[in-house]
């Protein structure tokens, strides 16, 4: 009978640690800036980005940055922004076409410096660039890509 009493003791504890330990890393969704498309343009040897940003809902935010490298504008999107840049649900790269191979170059090294970028997302080169291109959301642009 003893045996049976200290394995519904030790099954008990083994219950009670389970719901007692909570999350150790998580990560407030308030404290994360979601970013689901990048647009990059230059303008007067200043890289001009474009973080657009999930805000709520079907909700988007584009922020602008006006930086001398592209590792500056991740920077300075987090000191804007106050919160921590998520790239996981990146979805496309605008690259205008007013960069040059050397700032593609770039762009690309700085962007695979990251550790925290997904894999894959979609590059498009965009002849007439401008700042409002994620007026619609990125998924709008990525379904558009797709589908043609």
């Amino acid at each position: 009978m003893t045996k049976i009493k200290y394995i519904f003791l030790f099954l008990s504890m083994c219950f009670i640690f389970l719901f007692i330990t909570g999350c150790s890393s998580y990560k407030e969704i308030n404290n994360v800036l979601i970013v689901d498309g990048i647009g990059i343009d230059k303008v007067n040897d200043k890289y001009l980005v474009t973080f657009n940003s999930f805000v709520e809902d079907d909700t988007y935010k584009a922020i602008n940055i006006e930086v001398k490298n592209i590792d500056e504008a991740f920077r300075d999107v987090y000191l804007l922004s106050n919160k921590k840049i998520y790239l996981s649900h990146l979805n496309i790269l605008l690259l205008s076409s007013k960069l040059s191979n050397e700032d593609i170059s770039l762009v690309i090294s700085s962007l695979n410096n990251r550790n925290d970028i997904r894999g894959t997302f979609l590059v498009s080169l965009v002849h007439d660039y401008n700042s409002n291109i994620f007026s619609n959301k990125s998924l709008y642009l990525v379904n558009l890509i797709k589908n043609n």
